[in-house]
C-alpha cells in the first residue's frame, strides 16, 4: 500500500491500480482514501484500459478479494459493508465505462452504446459531468 501511495504521488495512477490488483487491495477503511483518489483519477483518464483495471480493483475491494463469481448490482446495492457502501457506485461506473469502451472498440451496437452513455449520466457525481453529457449526446447522435 505504501508503494501505491508513492506511485499516486508521482502521478502514476494506473501503475498504482495495477499493483493493488496484482497483490490484492486490503479492505481496511484506512485505505479508502487512496482508492478514492485512484478511482477519481482513472475516471478522468483518457486511457481505454484504465476503466477495466479499475473495475477489477474495485470488485476485489467490494468483495473482500474473494470474487469467484461477480455479485449482481442488486447484491452490491443491498450490501451494507463499508466497502460496498463506499465503492458500489464507483464500481458500477467503472463497469459501464469498460463495457462502453469495449463496444466502441468493436464498433457494434450503437444503440447499446448510446444507452450505456445515458446510463452513465446517472453517476455524474463520480466523474466529470461535462464528459458524461458530451459522450451521451455524441453517442445518441451516432445511434440515430
Amino acid at each position: 500500500v505504501q508503494y501505491c501511495k508513492i506511485l499516486v504521488n508521482k502521478g502514476e495512477i494506473l501503475d498504482a491500480c495495477q499493483a493493488l490488483l496484482r497483490y490484492g487491495p486490503p479492505t481496511e477503511a484506512s485505505n479508502f482514501q487512496l482508492y478514492k483518489v485512484i478511482a477519481q483519477e482513472l475516471f478522468i483518464s483518457a486511457d481505454a484500459s484504465a476503466a477495466g483495471v479499475l473495475r477489477e480493483m474495485l470488485l476485489r475491494v467490494v468483495t473482500n478479494n474473494m470474487h469467484l463469481t461477480p455479485p449482481t448490482p442488486k447484491a452490491i446495492s443491498e450490501d451494507r459493508s463499508p466497502q460496498a457502501a463506499e465503492f458500489g457506485k464507483s464500481l458500477m461506473v467503472a463497469h459501464l465505462q469498460t463495457v462502453h469502451a469495449r463496444l466502441k472498440e468493436s464498433a457494434r451496437s450503437p444503440e447499446v452504446i448510446a444507452r450505456i452513455s445515458v446510463a452513465l449520466c446517472r453517476y455524474c457525481t463520480e466523474f466529470p459531468v461535462d464528459r458524461a453529457f458530451y459522450n451521451a449526446g455524441m453517442d445518441c447522435k451516432a445511434a440515430k
